[in-house]
């Protein structure tokens, strides 16, 4: 009995495993046509992020604050696709 449950659950299991993949890559497919229907949103959204620390890195006066903008605008450069000044 125990030779035959045996064969039937690797069977099992590699039948099994191909359709939850295939679910898991129409999920992520989901996934990726949203964001791609979004991604003006979320350029727009960089943007106005670049734009606001450059603005805080030019009014700001104290050097740390000044540092501290730059450093927060060159992650956000770097996190994004080359945006023109």
């Amino acid at each position: 009995m125990k030779r035959f449950i045996l064969p039937l659950l690797i069977i099992f299991i590699f039948i099994s495993l191909p359709a939850k993949a295939n679910d898991e890559v129409k999920t992520l497919l989901k996934v990726l046509d949203k964001s791609l229907q979004n991604k003006a949103s979320y350029t727009q959204q960089k943007q106005r992020q670049i734009d606001s620390l450059k603005i805080i890195l030019r009014q700001s006066r104290d050097i740390r604050k000044k540092v501290g903008t730059a450093q927060s605008l060159c992650f956000e450069y770097s996190s994004s696709k080359k945006i023109p000044l």
